[in-house]
């Protein structure tokens, strides 16, 4: 009765380094130190690490998709069979004698896993609640030495009322009428319209990989698609001459492209994240909305683009769409365009940007020509003779980063918290942060790629009007750094010395020197704040008795009126 019961040996988990060398007793000798380490004299330690034995994962990985596949069958079955009561709370399904096994605190990371792999689509930042659990299942893991939690489907443990989205939730029901699409003829125009006009300055889609698809009648089935198309035809169609472009029964030049645009649906159903088609029309919509009497609409799909973007995870540098290099390029390049539209809109309209540059990480698009990398933008290098329209977006973008900098500054609601850390006053601030500003708009011009420096004899159509724009929003960022300076009636002493006025004056007229030579290749910029630019540097100048000539600066003001006018068809 008092025999002692025997405790089995609690083996561990391999022999010492020296013992598996020479097949040695380590794991069953006493106090796990073994007969040779003894006799040598040496450390007994455990630091060799085991090997894989790959026929070992093989069976690991066929059992697991056996496993998965075995889940995604009893998934099916269960919302076949699913019954759902009102009279009665739901319960969990019976789980097997495995599961009751478990100790609780396995089953409540078991639960919490499953709630972390509901939809894989989205992101999630590294303060949401789902990364947080998820670092609670890393520690649960490491305490009780098995690592890192693995990720364990128990589809069985949720409940369906609340985590599927019933057919009366759904935002929109409404079936849409199949699209009308322009003849086919006209359709080919226009998309040549669109890649010759609008994707050089505003590079969103990838050509050929578009033109395949149309090519394959896969807009007929795919609406997502169809609505690209459609965009793109109402975007080119303010670059035609074809009157079918006209809305039906409207003479109006304004109305070319809105039978297309009036058929699109902007806002894409919640239920699921966007597609990238879906994702593309908020860039694209928003550019043709600019040009229209709804202008002031662009913003709020600027918005809901920028949502979308931060809900698949764009705005951060490790995003990527696994085994597919184009769509990734694809979704980077109308996520920039969203924050160059953003940068304008709160420039142009004095209103808080969707989002701001801490919570952006994106990589610039890649410099590299679509037709040079066609199959594989990774593996394609780009041709020394072929100049990509790229370098010119990225560069653009470099610029709109310095812009919507100054804005920050001057404009936000709260003063700066660089400025408050300071220690220095608010005018001295703004005097010290214009210089910077400066200083990187001196920067930014002078590395300016040598094919899109401005030359009007040198360039062909495309460079020469991707050099015009990038010159004329250079000279309007000089307005926006200097604006706060040269529209207060009064100002400080050490401001009444700076030059902002006469840095604007000189701006103005370049533009509009610019745009004059450029007319006939519908180059476009800020004339309007030239203007205005050219109107307070006259009116300072009468009240201060500069010694300047009336009749020159009106009729510089003048000259911008006469562009605008010319502009005014389209």
């Amino acid at each position: 009765m008092n025999e002692k019961v025997k405790q089995p040996h609690k083996r561990i988990l391999n022999a010492c380094d020296h013992c598996r060398k020479r097949r040695g007793d380590s794991a069953t000798a006493p106090g796990n130190v073994c007969s040779e380490c003894l006799r040598w004299k040496t450390d007994c330690t455990h630091n060799m690490p085991n090997k894989v034995h790959l026929g070992f994962v093989r069976t690991l990985v066929v059992d697991l998709a056996l496993h998965v596949r075995s889940l995604e069958t009893q998934l099916k079955q269960a919302h076949n069979s699913m019954r759902t009561s009102s009279s009665s709370s739901p319960s969990f399904r019976d789980v097997s004698e495995a599961d009751t096994a478990d100790s609780d605190s396995d089953a409540l990371a078991c639960q919490l896993d499953e709630i972390l792999t509901i939809d894989d689509k989205r992101h999630y930042g590294s303060s949401s609640t789902f990364q947080f659990v998820r670092n609670a299942l890393h520690m649960k893991g490491e305490l009780s030495g098995g690592g890192a939690q693995p990720s364990i489907k128990v589809s069985k443990l949720k409940r369906p009322e609340l985590w599927t989205v019933p057919k009366w939730q759904f935002y929109y029901t409404v079936k849409h009428p199949p699209y009308t699409f322009p003849e086919d003829d006209l359709m080919h125009n226009l998309i040549d319209l669109y890649f010759t006009n609008v994707e050089p300055y505003f590079p969103m889609l990838h050509r050929p990989t578009l033109e395949r698809s149309i090519l394959n009648g896969l807009h007929l089935t795919d609406r997502r698609l169809g609505a690209i198309l459609l965009m793109i035809c109402s975007l080119a169609s303010q670059h035609s001459d074809d009157p079918r472009t006209l809305l039906e029964g409207i003479e109006s030049e304004y109305s070319r492209g809105w039978k297309y645009f009036r058929q699109i649906r902007l806002i894409h159903q919640f239920e699921e994240p966007p597609s990238i088609y879906e994702f593309q029309l908020y860039p694209l919509a928003s550019l043709y909305l600019h040009t229209t009497n709804l202008s002031g609409a662009a913003f709020f799909l600027i918005t809901l683009g920028l949502r979308s973007a931060h809900q698949t995870g764009i705005h951060e540098r490790h995003f990527v769409v696994l085994d597919n290099p184009v769509e990734t390029e694809l979704w980077r390049r109308a996520f920039w365009c969203l924050i160059v539209f953003d940068i304008y809109g709160s420039t142009t309209l004095g209103r808080p940007r969707a989002t701001t540059p801490e919570n952006v990480d994106a990589d610039y698009p890649q410099d590299l020509n679509d037709e040079s990398r066609e199959k594989d933008m990774r593996t394609f290098p780009q041709s020394a003779t072929i100049l990509s329209p790229l370098a010119f977006w990225i560069h653009y973008i470099k610029l709109f980063e310095i812009i919507g900098l100054s804005n920050r500054n001057f404009y936000s609601v709260k003063p700066s918290e660089l400025w408050s850390g300071s220690g220095i006053s608010g005018p001295e601030w703004d005097q010290k942060f214009v210089v910077e500003l400066d200083t990187a708009l001196n920067k930014w011009v002078d590395s300016i790629p040598s094919h899109l420096r401005w030359d009007p004899q040198g360039q062909n159509e495309t460079s020469l009007r991707q050099s015009s724009m990038l010159y004329a929003t250079y000279y309007w960022a000089q307005f926006q750094v200097h604006k706060p300076f040269i529209s207060r009636s009064t100002q400080s002493e050490a401001f009444s010395m700076f030059p902002s006025v006469t840095i604007c004056a000189n701006s103005a007229r370049s533009l509009i020197g610019l745009l004059e030579t450029l007319y006939h290749q519908q180059a476009f910029g800020p004339l309007f704040d030239s203007a205005i630019v050219l109107l307070i540097n006259l009116w300072r100048g009468l009240r201060n008795l500069d010694a300047l000539d009336p009749t020159k600066e009106l009729g510089d003001v003048r000259r911008c009126i006469n562009l605008l006018s010319m502009y005014e068809k389209r």
